[in-house]
């Protein structure tokens, strides 16, 4: 891997957090004008800013920022949440960037250095079939759709949820799983 994207986790560190609202600021705007912020919250439960920086500092998810070491610009701001019995959900979206599959591929890295996680799921509206296109190219493995899932709320209508799942390869010794540290800023 290269060193042209950088990772920035969103943490809470001795009190402060460690991606300042200025940035979830520029993030949000240019979401919103590229309507990518309907799109990727098509449940309609983010809509404000004040919702999204909320959602952002919720400990439940896990954002990590990737910068371009190149532009310096924000390239892909990526989760995961509803994280149990060692699986969690991923979410991406492509900011100032179009979806480079060597994004994905370093968050994924990144994320399977997460002690404990031993598969990423996605659930994908199947109206986004660039979506499903993209996960599949990062090693998302489809395994198949659930009919009505996804309610697309400023559409007014439901359609079905691709699953996918990317399932982390952990060395086994002696029975046991090797966990790993987690880094807490990564360069890709």
């Amino acid at each position: 891997m290269s060193n042209r994207y950088y990772l920035w986790p969103m943490a809470l560190v001795d009190g402060e957090w460690s991606i300042p609202d200025q940035v979830w600021a520029h993030v949000w705007g240019i979401m919103v004008k590229t309507g990518r912020a309907e799109r990727l919250f098509y449940n309609g439960y983010i809509r404000t800013y004040d919702d999204w920086i909320l959602w952002v500092k919720d400990r439940s998810n896990l954002v990590v920022l990737a910068v371009d070491s190149k532009s310096k610009k924000f390239a892909c701001v990526a989760w995961l949440n509803n994280i149990a019995e060692g699986a969690a959900q991923a979410h991406f979206c492509f900011i100032e960037s179009m979806p480079r599959p060597d994004i994905g591929k370093s968050v994924l890295a990144y994320w399977s250095g997460f002690p404990g996680l031993y598969v990423i799921t996605g659930l994908t509206p199947e109206s986004h079939p660039e979506a499903v296109r993209y996960a599949e190219m990062i090693g998302f493995a489809i395994q198949g759709t659930i009919p009505s899932f996804c309610n697309l709320a400023y559409e007014g209508r439901r359609v079905g949820a691709v699953v996918s799942s990317y399932p982390i390869q952990r060395e086994v010794k002696n029975g046991w799983r090797k966990e790993t540290e987690i880094p807490a800023v990564v360069a890709v």
